[in-house]
């Protein structure tokens, strides 16, 4: 089964949004936005801006090759994961504790490590 046929039941065959208690997406991303817009001009002196000597076509593309590879790894993580909670299910159905704590604590491993410096407003990134 190539990368397609795995994404499309992913993209495809999504319910119906549900309003919840979280905030908008909109709202994090914009916070994340200002954030960003913060880091660059304490990182580079000045906001970014059209005509600022930049190629921003070819930034923008090395951004999206960066956001592919990024996506790509988080799918092979998820499926791992997949495969490690099936693996703990069945140790558990087996009454094999110690092997179910442990595919457990690979998960946690993956999971533990990310962190959102981004921005902490409003729940953000």
């Amino acid at each position: 089964m190539n990368l397609a046929d795995r994404v499309r039941p992913i993209v495809l065959d999504q319910p119906e949004p549900k309003q919840n208690e979280h905030p908008a997406a909109w709202d994090l991303v914009i916070a994340d936005m200002r954030e960003r817009d913060r880091v660059g001009l304490e990182r580079y002196g000045t906001r970014l801006q059209p005509f600022n000597s930049r190629n921003t076509l070819r930034d923008a593309y090395a951004e999206i090759l960066d956001l592919a590879v990024y996506t790509r790894s988080a799918i092979a993580e998820a499926e791992l994961n997949g495969e490690r909670v099936k693996a703990a299910l069945e140790a558990l159905e087996s009454n094999d504790v110690h092997s179910a704590e442990q595919y457990l604590r690979a998960i946690v491993g993956t999971v533990g490590r990310v962190s959102w410096p981004v921005s902490d407003a409003g729940g953000g990134l």
